[in-house]
């Protein structure tokens, strides 16, 4: 976790959170009182990795995704809702997000390739809110940025951090 408290990575306490806030959503749903629609997707939860040894893990449901084991780094936004990022099978960078709405399902972010994991090939740096810069390393080794600007846009991979 950064200085910020924003970012974080999977934790055995995480997991011991969702489950707690899974049997609470339980029990009120015995009691028939109505709880949110999407509490359960609102953090990815631990990274489960794939027992095959083919190095790929996937997000419990209803997140999933099939991705590099280590190529995950997820970021809590100001409303309260998760956004993670992964290398893709494909190597592509790939990203989904929970809301009031639920789940974005996976979207490749701006064409963006990078190498396997390790040595944060996939992160998060500059947060301030709504704008964020998304990183990784190329497939040809170069570091690059792909800005997030507050309205929700993304400025498109480049070799320039913007803040």
């Amino acid at each position: 976790m950064t200085s910020n408290g924003r970012i974080t990575k999977p934790r055995s306490l995480r997991k011991w959170a969702g489950a707690a806030a899974a049997a609470l959503g339980l029990s009120l749903s015995l009691l028939g009182a109505a709880g949110p629609a999407f509490a359960a997707e609102a953090d990815p939860g631990d990274v489960g990795t794939d027992t095959s040894a083919s190095g790929w893990c996937s997000y419990a449901a209803p997140w999933g995704g099939t991705f590099y084991c280590n190529s995950d780094v997820k970021i809590k936004l100001p409303n309260g809702y998760w956004q993670a990022f992964v290398i893709g099978t494909n190597h592509g960078v790939y990203t989904q997000w929970s809301s009031s709405s639920g789940l974005s399902g996976w979207k490749l972010l701006n064409n963006g390739y990078c190498k396997e994991p390790g040595n944060h090939s996939v992160d998060v740096w500059d947060v301030n809110g709504w704008q964020f810069n998304v990183t990784c390393i190329g497939m040809n080794g170069t570091r690059y940025y792909d800005h997030r600007n507050s309205n929700g846009t993304w400025s498109g991979w480049t070799t320039t951090r913007q803040r």
